[in-house]
């Protein structure tokens, strides 16, 4: 969903380029020419389309990303500072429609209906200028989306490893109480399934990894050692001896590998936190350095 938004995003920044580039073709011919002919009376009316239509695709974005802040502002107070930043993108996106755009619309229309090669070419040069600052909030709202994507990602990496953890030591309790080998053999199903979330949470985690590159290579590096924590050379041989044994009744080698997983899972939940902890710390460091540096200059 967050990625359908950036790529929606992405599209719009790439209208607003062109639409920069007819813009300014459009007005240096004018001045060349000082003619307002049937022919660019029609390049002058794409590009009012064109601008109509970016103006539409941001107004999409903005009231997704309203009612995305609205939604998370109602589920749980650890969502408080995501919505804030989203509501802070909608805020942005509704300031490029209630400034640029409609003032760029409103200036092309008029010089259309004058037919006056000078206020065209002036009408131009203003949308190209308002491009040019649509393009970089549309740049920051996208790299800030991206951040935010990160962010729901690293927070559903934590909640699913904490959630195995508590899977683990509530099967580890109930194999200490069970007598019979077909109990034990029931809870091999239990052991299964939080296998399954493993490799869920293994191929987020490689997901995340991919992710962090470009934006912070020390999360990266540590999710990558992650997501291989949970393969085969790291948990799975125990998960699948432990579901092994259960099902054959072999209670000793089944306390053994479910006790190894226990540790491994509550190793795995702690790293994970400690690993968005410090994302979101060097996150607003640099947030903090490039304040002062805005502030300075």
């Amino acid at each position: 969903e967050r990625d359908e938004t950036i790529h929606s995003l992405e599209d719009a920044w790439q209208d607003a380029k062109e639409l920069s580039q007819k813009a300014e073709e459009l007005s240096r011919d004018l001045g060349q020419s000082r003619q307002m002919t049937w022919e660019k009376q029609q390049e002058a009316q794409k590009t009012l389309e064109g601008q109509q239509s970016l103006q539409e695709k941001i107004d999409k974005v903005a009231d997704k990303l309203s009612q995305d802040a609205e939604k998370l502002s109602q589920s749980r107070a650890l969502n408080a500072e995501l919505s804030q930043k989203i509501e802070e993108l909608h805020q942005i996106l509704s300031q490029i429609k209630d400034q640029s755009l409609l003032r760029s619309i409103q200036r092309l229309q008029e010089a259309m209906k004058n037919l006056s090669p000078e206020q065209m070419q002036a009408a131009l040069q203003n949308l190209k200028m308002n491009q040019d600052q649509v393009m970089k909030s549309l740049e920051r709202t996208i790299e800030m989306l991206k951040q935010i994507r990160t962010e729901e990602k690293m927070e559903a990496a934590s909640e699913r490893a904490a959630e195995m953890e508590r899977r683990q030591i509530a099967l580890n309790d109930s194999l200490a109480r069970a007598k019979q080998p077909d109990a034990m053999k029931s809870l091999s199903k239990s052991q299964r399934e939080n296998q399954k979330l493993s490799a869920e949470e293994r191929a987020a985690l490689d997901s995340l990894a991919a992710d962090l590159k470009s934006m912070d290579p020390d999360a990266s590096k540590e999710s990558e050692r992650l997501a291989d924590e949970l393969g085969q050379e790291g948990a799975q041989p125990d998960f699948n001896q432990a579901s092994q044994s259960m099902e054959q009744g072999e209670r000793e080698t089944s306390k053994q590998s479910t006790e190894r997983l226990k540790q491994r899972l509550s190793s795995l939940r702690q790293r994970v936190d400690k690993m968005r902890e410090n994302f979101q710390n060097r996150r607003k460091n640099e947030l903090a350095k490039k304040m002062e540096k805005d502030r300075k200059s």
